[in-house]
């Protein structure tokens, strides 16, 4: 005999086993909210997580190989012990130089401030620049005519500005904007609201890593260090150079009043590993520093002698450059007239 249930039972069991399928759904939310917390924020239980700050990163293994993943941890880790080095080096000169009955504060509380009870100002730093990374959240005009007024009065000079998608590029790479980028018509009021609160303001593209903005689009993909990860550009393939070159150009275009241009290159995870760029460094024996110098020098020639500016960049890939390596490279050199 089989039983069957007809009207208000059954539309009551159906919804039971849907509260149910809620509510256990809800469960596993809360569980893996927790998990992903960073350390001692609170989840949605209300709780701490207990988790290290690195563990917000668990979903990194669906997009990236664990071979890539574990150079980048390794390749943090090393740069996280330079800073400590650095700071324990920098606080032990402080304690040195200190005068008799002055205190000065930690390193941790802030560079260059200072104890109400040590008034002289350990750092007379001329140049202090705001980075802006507009990738992500970009701040609205609307937010950026009170924000560059307000970083002003605390002290900045002037504005690093790291586009990536954001900027308005048109042409030939017109497809690696984000819909919402600036126009045209908002970098050219960025420039004037620089100006007009005393700020200088120094464009930053990206030119080796970090360019996922660029690699993820088809008709860049082909230009990736290794073809899963479009973290790094390859230095050898003919057409890097002339994109990155018209990047530059754009970039410029609209930044006529610039003295420096940034040219990123931090980071850069994947370098020597793609087959072009092994054959080169054979062919020159170089080891991947060598490749990196060679790509760093291009740019930072053509930013000098196309556009007379002088190109700067982030620090952290020449820390594991010998100096002979460095000099041998002559970067930096190149011939460079500011504008006037």
């Amino acid at each position: 005999m089989t039983l069957t249930m007809r009207g208000k039972p059954r539309q009551f069991l159906v919804l039971v086993l849907v509260a149910t399928v809620i509510f256990v759904s809800y469960k596993a939310f809360l569980e893996d909210e927790h998990k992903l917390s960073f350390k001692g924020e609170p989840s949605a239980t209300g709780k701490k997580s207990p988790v290290m700050f690195e563990d917000v990163n668990a979903l990194m293994p669906l997009t990236q190989s664990s071979e890539h993943l574990e150079k980048m941890r390794q390749h943090e880790q090393k740069m996280l012990q330079n800073v400590r080095e650095m700071i324990r080096q920098r606080e032990e000169e402080i304690k040195g130089v200190a005068p008799s009955g002055g205190t000065r504060s930690s390193l941790w509380k802030g560079l260059g401030r200072t104890m109400a009870s040590d008034p002289a100002p350990r750092f007379a730093l001329s140049k202090r620049f705001v980075h802006l990374d507009l990738k992500g959240a970009p701040p609205t005009m609307s937010y950026m005519r009170r924000l560059l007024p307000f970083l002003r009065s605390l002290g900045a000079t002037g504005i690093l500005l790291e586009y990536e998608d954001m900027f308005p590029y048109q042409g030939s790479l017109d497809d690696i904007c984000a819909h919402d980028s600036y126009s045209v018509d908002d970098v050219k009021e960025i420039n004037r609201l620089a100006a007009a609160n005393g700020l200088e303001l120094i464009p930053l593209i990206q030119t080796f890593g970090h360019m996922e903005f660029v690699l993820k689009r088809d008709g860049f993909k082909g230009l990736r260090e290794v073809p899963s990860f479009p973290q790094a550009i390859c230095p050898t393939n003919n057409r890097t150079l002339p994109l990155i070159r018209e990047m530059i150009d754009q970039v410029l275009a609209l930044h006529p009043n610039a003295r420096y241009l940034h040219i990123g290159s931090d980071e850069v995870y994947n370098i020597g590993e793609c087959p072009l760029c092994q054959e080169r460094m054979e062919r020159f024996h170089w080891k991947t520093e060598g490749l990196l110098m060679s790509h760093v020098r291009a740019v930072s020639e053509y930013v000098a002698e196309r556009h007379r500016l002088r190109a700067i960049m982030w620090d952290d890939m020449f820390r594991k450059v010998p100096l002979e390596t460095i000099l041998d490279s002559q970067i930096g050199r190149a011939s460079c007239r500011e504008r006037v």
